[in-house]
Formats: structure tokens, C-alpha cells, sequence
């Protein structure tokens, strides 16, 4: 049983999409039937008129198996996390921004997790402000973020770069320091969100630590094969004080 499920969960679209097919070509079979009985009694037998009927009718079949396929893997492409677990859209994003394995996000900068949390609370129509913490390294990409980003009326601040991308407290003190911006732009701390996937670990624990003591929302960027990535949001389930 266990099995069965496990092979349904897999395979389930396929299978889908095969039951669709196979419905559809019964139901083309009956309609073929019948048009060609119809057309028999008007225009008599033509073997060329239902040749080309069926012809048409197989195309048919074929493209709308195509289609269901398509919709399938596009449902499961861009839904890889149920919907409750994602954040709302938020009006502030703190997003670490690193090179990628091999400086990979040199070249295709909106590959990197950092862009696909500005792409999601951007299109929920929330966001007005995003401060990106990168190292050196990093900021090649957090630059083409802030120039893409900025002709779409978003506003974003590059902070000074982590000088050692293995001491917590860096990161710490710049995810803090954001606080004192809030006012100026007329935000919340709970407007505010920090997203600490796109870096290295220290770091990601600095900006987690710095959104504990201000009161940010937190989320990360979750990604399975061949699927989007979307973004999940975590939290503290009992009050923490973290003194400066």
C-alpha cells in the first residue's frame, strides 16, 4: 500500500494526463462515429471526406494531450510548497546576495535566491523597499539586482559589504541597523521581512539572529527538481530577547 502511494505521488500527473488522453480518444472515437453517420446521410459515403475527418480528429487528440501534459508540469513547477506556508507580501525585503557556486550568478543574476524573493513580493504588489547584504565577492550580483529592480520602482540599498564572510556578528550588526531606517520610510518591523537563503551559513545565521532582536519576519527560499523557487516563512513559537 505504502508503495502505491509513494508511486502515485511520483507519477501522478503522468497518469493524469494519460486517463485525459485515453478519455479523449474514446470520446473522438464516439464523435467520429457520429459525424461520419451524419455526414454519410448528407453527402453519402466519401472515403476522403472521413479519412481526412479522422486525420483531423487524431491531431486534435494529440494537441489537447499535449496541453494537459503541459498544464500538469507547470502546476507542479511553480507550486513546489503549499501555499499557507509562504509568506504574505511584505512592503520591506533583507536578502543576502551571494556569487553562487563558481560565481554561477555573475552571469545569471536572477537565478540567485535573492532575486526570486524580490520576484515573489514584488509581484504580491507589496514591495517598496529592499536592502541587500552581500560580501565583496557578492556584489556584482546585488548590483544588477538593484539596477533591475530600480527601474521597476523599487528602492534598494546596498549595504557595506561583509569584509569576513565567517563572523556572525557582521551580518548581525548590518540586519540590525536597518531598524533605524524604518522611520524615515514609514515602516513597521513586521512590514519588514529577511530572507536568509542566498549566502553562506554564518552570515545566515547573523541576518536570522538580527531579525529575532527586531521583530522581521523571517523566510527562506525553497527549491525541489525541476520546480520554482518559492519562498517558506519561519518563526519562534515562544518570545526571545537577544540583548545588543
Amino acid at each position: 500500500m505504502g508503495f502505491l502511494k509513494k508511486f502515485y505521488r511520483k507519477y501522478r500527473f503522468s497518469i493524469l494526463a494519460f486517463l485525459s488522453f485515453f478519455l479523449t480518444v474514446i470520446l473522438t472515437g464516439i464523435l467520429t462515429n457520429l459525424i461520419s453517420t451524419l455526414l454519410q446521410m448528407a453527402v453519402g459515403s466519401d472515403i476522403n471526406r472521413l479519412i481526412m475527418l479522422t486525420v483531423v480528429f487524431i491531431i486534435f487528440s494529440l494537441l489537447l494531450y499535449r496541453i494537459i501534459r503541459k498544464l500538469s508540469e507547470e502546476r507542479h513547477r511553480w507550486y513546489p510548497v503549499p501555499r499557507e506556508m509562504e509568506p504574505r507580501g511584505h512592503k520591506g525585503l533583507i536578502a543576502l546576495v551571494g556569487p553562487g557556486a563558481n560565481k554561477m550568478f555573475y552571469t545569471s543574476p536572477q537565478e540567485s535566491p535573492a532575486a526570486s524573493a524580490l520576484q515573489f513580493h514584488f509581484h504580491k504588489g507589496a514591495l517598496k523597499q529592499v536592502w541587500l547584504i552581500t560580501s565583496d565577492e557578492g556584489m556584482p550580483v546585488a548590483e544588477a539586482l538593484r539596477d533591475e529592480y530600480s527601474k521597476r520602482g523599487v528602492k534598494i540599498n546596498i549595504c557595506q559589504p561583509v569584509r569576513n564572510i565567517l563572523d556572525i556578528t557582521e551580518t548581525f550588526t548590518l540586519g540590525s541597523k536597518i531598524i533605524q531606517d524604518l522611520p524615515t520610510l514609514q515602516l513597521q518591523p513586521e512590514d519588514i521581512i529577511a530572507d536568509f537563503t542566498g549566502a553562506n551559513t554564518p552570515m545566515s545565521v547573523g541576518l536570522a539572529l538580527a531579525a529575532l532582536r527586531n521583530g522581521f519576519s523571517m523566510e527562506f527560499m525553497s527549491k525541489v527538481a525541476e520546480s520554482e523557487s518559492r519562498p517558506v516563512q519561519v518563526g519562534v513559537n515562544f518570545p526571545w530577547q537577544i540583548d545588543s
